[in-house]
């Protein structure tokens, strides 16, 4: 443990500011979160007890069907939509436009969680709390949706491989399609014959969710494509051609300050991601000199950061 962390067996991949491992194993929660919620509680609530919708488990108790908020499954219902809820709102959108839309989302999925529906449901009578509860919810998918469908493809700009853009852009607008055919099927199902359902409310919105958890794992993996830390361990001989490649060419190329050789490699995604989070790249603490090791290169013609 007191080894430095390039000499440890077990020791993490160099990323400055961990910028973008927290990013990723925030996108990675909140897809993880996404997929086991209506798992647990579904299970959790007992396979011999389904019950209508994923709201109900706010309130059913096989001891007490009849209570209010007395849900074997309540406490996991309320956490997972919190840990949700904080998730969408601390992480930081690539442009305003996706931040407001998961912040709006995020307080909506804290909303879902504080104002239950009503209990027992009652067909035609809707209090204030299960309208809160239903606007809300629908909002938290049509804010999803709206990040799917029209910001996803503001990140798929650096994607230099055309193919592969169309087939992320087409997986997103797929994805944002299905998540706000969600409330729109649920209302449909509850203005028809509630009574009359069955399991199918459940149904659609254990699909919604894993909608919801499917754009941000593929969202996560699509930028990790893009954003590629790559640390490149060159020889002595093959860092002394470089030296002399550089200086032939005007640029400076003096030695790492840890000697190690490696010198790491940063697509333009990695400036936005430092943007996006209020990271700044240059400050009077960190400003580098231009004779040293640090080079920047023609980020608008979409060319290769190198740092």
């Amino acid at each position: 443990m007191l080894k430095p962390a390039a000499r440890q067996i077990f020791a993490r991949r160099p990323d400055p500011l961990s910028v973008s491992t927290s990013y990723v194993i925030m996108r990675n929660g909140i897809g993880a979160l996404g997929m086991a919620f209506p798992v647990v509680l579904i299970i959790g609530g007992g396979l011999d007890h389904v019950q209508t919708s994923l709201s109900a488990y706010y309130h059913f108790s096989p001891a007490h069907p009849a209570e209010y908020g007395a849900g074997a499954m309540r406490d996991v219902f309320v956490g997972m939509l919190f840990a949700i809820g904080a998730f969408l709102l601390f992480y930081r959108g690539h442009s305003f436009q996706e931040d407001m839309a998961l912040n709006v989302a995020g307080i909506c999925a804290v909303l879902v969680a504080l104002v239950p529906m009503d209990w027992p449901a009652e067909p035609g009578a809707v209090t204030i709390a299960a309208y809160i509860h239903s606007t809300s919810a629908t909002l938290f998918f049509v804010m999803t949706a709206y990040v799917c469908i029209f910001r996803a493809r503001d990140t798929l700009l650096v994607l230099k491989n055309h193919a592969r853009r169309r087939v992320f852009n087409r997986i997103y607008l797929v994805l944002g399609i299905l998540m706000l055919a969600t409330p729109v099927t649920v209302t449909a199902l509850d203005m028809g014959a509630p009574a009359r359902n069955g399991h199918s409310t459940l149904l659609i919105e254990v699909a919604g969710v894993f909608f919801f958890a499917s754009f941000w794992l593929v969202k996560s993996f699509e930028i990790r494509s893009s954003l590629r830390l790559v640390f490149l361990s060159r020889s002595p001989s093959q860092a002394g051609e470089r030296t002399v490649r550089d200086r032939r060419a005007g640029r400076s190329s003096g030695p790492l300050s840890n000697g190690s050789g490696l010198r790491p490699y940063y697509h333009p995604m990695s400036i936005t991601v430092l943007i996006g989070v209020g990271m700044p790249i240059v400050t009077e603490r960190n400003r580098v000199p231009a004779e040293d090791e640090f080079e920047l290169r023609a980020i608008a013609e979409n060319r290769d950061l190198v740092i």
